[in-house]
């Protein structure tokens, strides 16, 4: 049995042949009728694949002519014949159910061009559903992309306070090699020696593993008048910590370690259990891969995560990326930098101002003209 669906939007003729017929329903072509989308469905696939009747009208003579008797065909051939019927039928029988949505999506809908722009932003399908189902149902394309842009901003937590300022006294700065940790660092505590008023900032860098790195840390501090210490271990920087109490807040560098590397979180476990106060600042690169940052985050599950800092923001091929992890993961935004300078400037948390970026950037790697877009390959959920 075939039948024939039509609604406003393919969400909504889905939904009416789900309700209808169940989820075995082989969908075998869809097209835009006016305002409205048309499903052609199947029930039964044999009524797509039988052969129409043979026509009945014919002339006498035509019928009066005897049937040629059929040449007698082996029964192995028989047998043969069927057996491959039955395999092409599974065939287009797979095809057709493997084309059914996949076809629906394919259409010229509004939703289907969102959700490409969420790929392309670099947001997952699985937030980008989530967006897509409480994002404005009526309106023009740009209308409800703008609303799109405006809802994932909101998705973005932040701190209640716009300075990147903690209350604990203790925050380290964590993240794999090469993510900006050093810089991040020195730019949190200049931040609060520049904007809060008495007590002075203290400065660590540890690391437990080889001989401390430190960098511009010692430069940095003795210019800004910034309390500094090293540590390379954990005796150190109990020791440091004492001789820093006296400061409204410290600041601790941890060594660079690739995020897998067990020396990475052999230090994360020691520093937290140094001080059950000692509060960690993620710092991640809007430039690595999607599936990295949601590693780390990962990684940081169940520890003391205040929130993290996003470097790197103009070196990012798709900066929605860093968004979608942190959104899934529930991870606040303490301020970014857009590039890994030591000049470049800790903004505050913003991040309808991340999104605009986001958006500024899908919008150059887009080529004029084009109606959809290709959607770039994502490999992740």
């Amino acid at each position: 049995m075939i039948k024939r669906f039509t609604a406003e939007s393919s969400r909504a003729a889905l939904a009416l042949v789900r309700e209808s017929l169940g989820p075995d329903a082989v969908i075998l072509s869809n097209r835009r009728v006016g305002e409205q989308v048309e499903l052609l469905v199947a029930t039964d696939l044999s009524a797509v694949m039988e052969p129409a009747p043979a026509d009945q009208t014919g002339s006498a003579e035509a019928a009066a002519t005897p049937p040629r008797q059929p040449a007698q065909t082996p029964p192995e051939e028989l047998a043969r014949l069927e057996s491959e019927l039955v395999r092409l039928r599974g065939m287009v029988e797979r095809e057709l159910q493997q084309r059914s949505w996949r076809d629906v999506a394919l259409g010229p809908t509004v939703e289907v061009v969102l959700q490409q722009r969420l790929l392309q932003l670099g947001i997952s399908r699985v937030l980008g559903g989530a967006l897509l189902d409480v994002g404005e149902a009526d309106g023009t394309l740009e209308t409800r992309w703008q609303h799109l842009l405006s809802l994932l901003a909101r998705r973005v937590r932040r701190p209640a306070a716009p300075a990147v300022l903690p209350a604990q006294k203790l925050l380290a700065c964590v993240g794999s090699t090469g993510v900006g940790k050093t810089v991040t660092t020195a730019r949190l505590a200049l931040r609060d020696q520049q904007r809060s008023a008495g007590g002075r900032v203290g400065l660590i860098a540890f690391d437990c593993h080889r001989p401390v790195q430190a960098g511009p840390l010692p430069e940095i501090a003795q210019q800004a008048g910034l309390e500094y210490r090293e540590a390379g271990s954990v005796a150190e920087m109990r020791l440091a910590l004492r001789q820093l109490s006296h400061c409204r807040r410290v600041y601790i560098d941890t060594a660079g370690y690739g995020q897998r590397d067990p020396r990475w979180q052999e230090q994360l476990e020691l520093l937290i259990g140094i001080d059950h106060g000692i509060a960690l600042c993620c710092v991640l690169s809007a430039a690595a891969q999607p599936a990295q940052i949601r590693e780390m985050l990962q990684l940081l599950k169940g520890k003391p995560l205040l929130g993290a800092v996003v470097t790197k923001v103009d070196e990012a091929v798709v900066l929605g990326g860093v968004l979608d992890a942190m959104v899934r993961a529930g991870i606040q935004l303490l301020g970014f930098s857009r590039s890994g300078d030591a000049s470049a400037e800790l903004e505050a948390a913003a991040p309808a101002e991340l999104v605009a970026l986001a958006e500024a950037q899908r919008l150059r790697q887009v080529e004029p003209g084009m109606r959809s877009p290709a959607v770039p390959s994502l490999a992740y959920a």
